[in-house]
């Protein structure tokens, strides 16, 4: 899989880390509706690929549930 090596990299479990710690484990997208629903992705707001000096800042990551996180990836098959 493309990008697996990157995914298990120690920089990037690091900053996955501390974005989920930031927001408390829960979805900041959930959250803007009311509703607590744990997060299991650190999702990049600038992508990584456009932004690869911006890719391990805490500040461009946002906590996301799973179904959120597709949502925010329409291009790898996600979407409502």
């Amino acid at each position: 899989m493309p990008g697996e090596a990157y995914y298990s990299g120690s920089r990037h479990r690091a900053w996955r880390a501390a974005v989920l710690r930031r927001a408390k484990y829960l979805c900041q997208d959930c959250a803007r509706y009311g509703r607590r629903t744990p997060a299991t992705h650190a999702h990049h707001i600038m992508p990584r690929e456009l932004y690869p000096e911006k890719q391990y800042e805490i500040s461009n990551g946002m906590a996301l549930c799973h179904a959120c996180h597709n949502t925010a990836h329409p291009e790898k098959g996600g979407g409502r």
